[in-house]
């Protein structure tokens, strides 16, 4: 006799729909990122482009212009997130956790000894001992567990600063090593292979540069960079590096400029 015509699902039919679905997830996801960058600065051509940011694109800006532009829009990096108070870490590990069923045991002992004091001439001292023993040892272990804490968050943050992220630029003519949170609007920044990318940049010149763009887009495969605009979308277009992507690849030093303002809170 031959079976009905249902068909019943198989593990890999399921594991290939739910692998569909993250993907058209992702996808959806990225095309609202492409939406809300917004700017025009890969659509400009050199000479529009040096006159946008008052800057001569052979020599870069002058120090005392960069210095004038830092002042104003502050340092290239991102505004942290917001950080816990430490008043509620603190309490944190006073009432978090396991430390709540010791408090309520330590408020029973003492609910216990004042029932008892109040029906009683001489009450025991057991419960009121017991009370303060256990408050005791949650205080005092929470006072050394937020120690540990705030030891552990400075040594982390000591680790931030001790090698701060360097950017090649040039300025009155002459390339000159910075602290990447020094780059400022106009300046004219080189990348080459192996470098992880300073601020969001258009690209004024290249050989055979290539970025990974995956820890923003999720793209694979590196993409070519050029000073040619390709693309509509900042985030299509091949004229455009975005910060914190990597050089993988480049002949020669790909030089960007504009230092673009970026479109994440905090960047410049």
């Amino acid at each position: 006799m031959g079976r009905g015509a249902g068909r019943e699902s198989s593990p890999a039919a399921t594991a290939a729909e739910n692998g569909g679905g993250k993907k058209k997830q992702k996808e959806r996801e990225l095309d609202e990122l492409k939406k809300e960058v917004a700017m025009d600065d890969h659509k400009l051509s050199l000479d529009e482009l040096g006159r946008k940011y008052q800057v001569d694109l052979s020599k870069g800006l002058t120090n005392q212009r960069a210095q004038d532009i830092l002042a104003r829009d502050g340092p290239n990096a991102l505004t942290p997130p917001p950080t816990t108070p430490e008043w509620v870490k603190f309490c944190r590990q006073l009432f978090g956790g396991f430390s709540i069923l010791l408090w309520i045991g330590a408020i029973l002992c003492f609910l216990a000894y004042g029932i008892q004091a109040a029906m009683e001439d001489e009450p025991s001292n057991d419960n009121l001992y017991l009370g303060v023993v256990l408050a005791a040892v949650v205080i005092v272990t929470g006072c050394f567990s937020y120690y540990q804490e705030a030891k552990s968050s400075k040594i982390m943050d000591s680790f931030k600063n001790m090698v701060p992220q360097q950017a090649l630029v040039v300025r009155e003519g002459e390339k000159m090593q910075i602290n990447a949170e020094e780059v400022v609007v106009g300046d004219l920044v080189e990348v080459k292979g192996g470098d992880r990318v300073p601020a969001d940049l258009r690209i004024i010149s290249s050989h055979g540069c290539k970025v990974d763009n995956s820890s923003l887009t999720g793209e694979s495969e590196p993409q070519t960079r050029s000073p040619e605009f390709t693309h509509e979308n900042p985030l299509e277009t091949r004229n455009i590096c975005f910060f914190s992507t990597n050089c993988v690849e480049g002949e020669r030093p790909a030089r960007g400029g504009g230092a673009i303002p970026a479109p994440t809170e905090g960047g410049v």
